[in-house]
């Protein structure tokens, strides 16, 4: 738990506030992917599928706090859920991708 005091209130509310942005914005953006991807095919939509690594990189180099990363897919992945046709795999997806990127930030 040595890792939680060096989080402040500031760093806590800032990676929710981001998280929970990021995770309606993908919500949105995966609507329209899925539609891209019926109409153009899987090469041109899986192309486009890259802007969801921006959920997971841009809080922890922001807030540049260990475990950043994984708590920002947990938020965001949380968020997510009710808008997406997943369900709780979102959640489990974002903290595999959470605790990769943890690994390129430690």
């Amino acid at each position: 738990m040595n890792w939680l005091k060096e989080w402040q209130t500031r760093d806590i509310l800032v990676i929710t506030v981001i998280s929970i942005a990021l995770g309606l914005i993908l919500s949105g953006l995966n609507v329209l992917w899925i539609a891209i991807l019926a109409i153009a095919g899987p090469i041109v939509g899986n192309a486009l599928s890259g802007y969801t690594i921006l959920l997971y990189l841009i809080p922890p180099y922001l807030i540049r706090r260990r475990l950043a990363a994984i708590i920002a897919a947990l938020i965001s992945g949380l968020v997510q859920v009710p808008f997406s046709q997943f369900g709780l795999a979102v959640v489990a997806g974002g903290l595999i991708f959470g605790i990769l990127v943890e690994l390129g930030f430690a």
